[in-house]
């Protein structure tokens, strides 16, 4: 909250021609009001309603009555205190207007059809139940027969008879004469003792829309309350009932609502379609009339038919002095008073606004009605004869800021409210005024300075300041605590819009700084660079302009904290600081050098950003594949692919995806590292350091391993003059899904090397040393020309070298 006082405190000074003293200390009593946690509305001093417009009228309120009106003071008499604002101010309790039939959808009672008389022209459908009474003077029975999936009923005696798809009445007279053929003094009484379920669609623009099974006696206004009503866009008056794919009925909820017996409502059918349209003419109508409300009008609908629907004027109502707020263009709004034979003349439009003042209050009770961003609620406020816009000023409450609450919707958590704040400030140099005379309206904009005078029934909009008078800005980066864009005004210094950032910190260097500056040269607008000593900026308080662009540079050689982290077979593991330049040698000689059991052909050395460019390589290699993979599943047959190939290919990359979950990037650098670190220092593999670097040091590794598909993987002690075939055969062989002309051998340092096949099954005379881990990869069929085999075999290789380096470290 201060903060948001002190930049529209700076905002002020910025306008300060345009802003008065009277505005800075007005301004200054509500950031102490705020600071002081009150910030709601005051109650005042007991003020005698005449001695105040007494005074009014002799322009006698000065600047300390304004004041009062900001502050909170203690009543002398608690039975008649009152607002002092409020004295002028009418009664505001009209409710907000709810759209004409919402309540219908309110009640969640729901049909009982055993209560409902059935209608003669009902359908009779498979499911319904029949009760038939048949009796004569010696005998009386009584059926329940439920109609059958084939529409028949199975009379006693008497054999299937179809009644399915008949009306009701229609199916009486069939049982009967069906009965009274066998028994001809007999009496029938036929009915429906219980309904099917039919199944709908609700769609468009109801709350819940979808299926839904109801009793074979539903009507479209039982769906749409089982969807739970309609979406304020949906349309009350525009519903269609489609059936068989064409439309048959349009239900007007109006229309059931004013006529009791019902007839604008159908009973629906199975498979019926029902669709919510969006409303298309939205009518406010307020005041008094007897039911105020949103109302929904048709095409070729007046508003003699509004006031109709709304129950026509109350006995208090004036008709001649009837409002109505109009879009024009979709743009401007236009504002008229005409009397009740002019509004029935005229078209309604969406959007229109209709009120309808008491008579009373506008014979007696004149007013100004006041409105605005800088407005708490607009406000109706009493008129007197001569009454100027600055009195009316005097008397307005203001409000110093807008409070604005949004709901973040989070799914694990109860949603969080974020509260914003935005700084107010009336404008007091436009002013803008409606006045409506019969038929014409006037508008003004006006200055709070001018004696404007006004008349009853004026409408009076107060602009916030901030949103009528553009801001100026500039920009400052660099070495300060709080870069950014700030508002500035013609005086602001370097200096200002430093301490807008929050100041330099340690590591800024106030020798020079860089300042780039607009300027518009030939209808042009170009950018002028250059660097400024500081102090002399400093010194003669350098103006900033407009958008200028400030960056305070950090001193040379000023640089973050970095470090390198050492594991495993040095003296003394650990984080080491390390400086710019510094390279490997002289990390590890700072660590007290390697120990006896490093094991240095199989360090594992680590970098961030290669870390993080093979995380997204690989990342991006799977969706790769998955991509090509769908390709290949919808074009299989265009590409030339076998249904074979294709089941191969999804099972790999099944399995792929179930490794690479599991897979973490190491960001693995290949280095040669010696034990004589005088004579390594002088190697091209003394790296220079980068933040974050990792070296891990194992101990000696006496075992050489096998990987992928074998019958056993698994790892071997490390013999003498054995070559990668003969490890795996130790292995138990390659397995069938095996590529044989793939299979690569992973030094100890990270380094792989292709098993070539002619030298292979020739037992090669390439020897694994100690520490090296196998890799035989999966073998994966071309699919046509797509190398999505390539992009497979990318993946393998990458987790097999990262299995690799893990297993040399002794993490797996």
């Amino acid at each position: 909250m201060r903060v948001i006082l002190s930049i529209v405190l700076m905002v002020n000074i910025l306008f300060g021609a345009s802003i008065s003293l009277e505005d800075m200390q007005k301004y200054q009593q509500y950031k102490s009001m705020l600071d002081n946690g009150a910030g709601g509305s005051s109650t005042q001093k007991v003020v005698k309603q005449d001695v105040i417009k007494n005074n009014i009228e002799q322009n006698s309120m000065d600047q300390n009555m304004i004041d009062n009106t900001m502050e909170t003071k203690e009543s002398v008499d608690q039975n008649s205190t009152e607002e002092y604002n409020n004295i002028f101010k009418y009664d505001q309790k009209d409710k907000p207007l709810k759209r004409y039939g919402e309540n219908f959808f309110k009640n969640k009672n729901q049909l009982n059809s055993a209560l409902v008389p059935t209608s003669n022209n009902y359908i009779l459908h498979s499911g319904d139940t029949l009760f038939i009474n048949s009796y004569d003077s010696k005998r009386n029975d009584t059926l329940e027969l439920t109609i059958d999936n084939n529409g028949d009923i199975n009379l006693p005696n008497l054999g299937l008879l179809k009644v399915g798809g008949l009306k009701l009445d229609e199916a009486r007279a069939i049982i009967k004469n069906k009965i009274v053929k066998s028994k001809p003094k007999t009496k029938v009484i036929v009915d429906i003792s219980g309904y099917s379920s039919i199944q709908v669609i609700i769609t468009g623009n109801v709350e819940v829309p979808g299926i839904y099974n109801l009793s074979s006696f539903s009507t479209v206004k039982d769906a749409l309350m089982v969807a739970g009503g309609l979406l304020d866009v949906g349309s009350y008056r525009d519903i269609d009932i489609v059936r068989g794919g064409k439309k048959i009925y349009n239900f007007d909820l109006y229309k059931l609502l004013n006529d009791t017996n019902g007839i604008n409502d159908i009973i629906l059918q199975s498979g019926d379609i029902v669709s919510v349209n969006f409303i298309k003419k939205t009518i406010y109508l307020s005041g008094k009339v007897k039911y105020p409300a949103i109302y929904e009008l048709k095409n070729g609908e007046t508003y003699k038919d509004l006031l109709r629907y709304s129950g026509g004027f109350r006995y208090d109502a004036t008709k001649d002095s009837i409002k109505i707020t109009r879009y024009s263009n979709s743009k401007n709004i236009e504002t008229y008073i005409i009397n009740k034979n002019k509004l029935y003349s005229l078209t309604p439009h969406d959007g229109d606004k209709i009120e309808v003042f008491n008579n009373l209050e506008l014979k007696e009770k004149p007013y100004i009605y006041v409105s605005g961003k800088v407005i708490p609620k607009a406000t109706k406020y009493k008129y007197f004869d001569g009454m100027t816009l600055l009195e009316l000023f005097k008397v307005v409450k203001f409000r110093s800021e807008l409070i604005v609450k949004d709901d973040i919707k989070n799914d694990i958590v109860e949603p969080k409210v974020i509260e914003k704040r935005e700084a107010l400030m009336v404008d007091k140099s436009k002013i803008k005024i409606i006045r409506n005379n019969a038929d014409k309206k006037r508008v003004f904009l006006v200055s709070l300075k001018d004696t404007f005078k006004l008349e009853p029934y004026d409408e009076v909009e107060f602009f916030n300041y901030f949103d009528t008078h553009p801001r100026i800005e500039a920009t400052i980066k660099g070495a300060v605590y709080n870069p950014g864009t700030f508002f500035i005004d013609n005086d602001t210094t370097l200096q200002d819009l430093i301490n807008l950032a929050g100041g330099i910190t340690l590591k800024g260097y106030t020798k020079e700084f860089e300042l780039v500056r607009y300027k518009v040269v030939n209808n042009e607008r170009v950018r002028d660079i250059k660097k400024i000593d500081f102090k002399n900026a400093i010194e003669n308080n350098f103006k900033i302009e407009p958008f200028d662009e400030v960056k305070i540079f950090t001193i040379p050689n000023w640089y973050e904290r970095k470090t390198i982290t050492l594991k495993g077979e040095v003296k003394f593991p650990g984080v080491y600081p390390i400086k710019t330049g510094e390279r490997l040698a002289s990390v590890i000689k700072r660590a007290g050098g390697f120990t006896k059991e490093a094991f240095v052909d199989g360090a594992l050395f680590t970098r961030e950003s290669i870390r993080k460019n093979e995380a997204k390589r690989m990342k991006e290699a799977m969706l790769k594949i998955k991509q090509q993979m769908a390709f290949i599943s919808t074009n299989g047959r265009e590409v030339g692919a076998m249904p074979t190939d294709q089941a191969d290919v999804v099972g790999t990359i099944k399995l792929l995806e179930q490794q690479a979950q599991e897979y973490k990037a190491l960001g693995r650098l290949v280095v040669y590292l010696e034990k004589d670190l005088d004579k390594f220092s002088k190697s091209d593999f003394n790296i220079r350091l980068e933040d974050q670097d990792t070296l891990i040091i194992p101990s000696y590794n006496d075992t050489v391993s096998v990987y992928g598909e074998v019958l056993n993987p698994n790892s071997f002690v490390f013999s003498k003059n054995l070559t990668a075939f003969e490890y795996i055969k130790k292995a138990g062989d390659i397995t069938e899904r095996a590529d044989e002309e793939s299979i690569y051998v992973v030094l100890p340092n990270g380094e792989a090397k292709k098993v070539e096949p002619d030298s292979f099954f020739a037992s090669s005379d390439f020897i694994v040393p100690k520490g090296a881990t196998i890799v035989v990869p999966m073998k994966v069929n071309r699919v046509s020309n797509i190398l999505l085999w390539k992009e497979i075999s990318q993946v393998v290789y990458q987790l097999a070298i990262t299995a690799a380096s893990l297993n040399t470290v002794g993490v797996i």
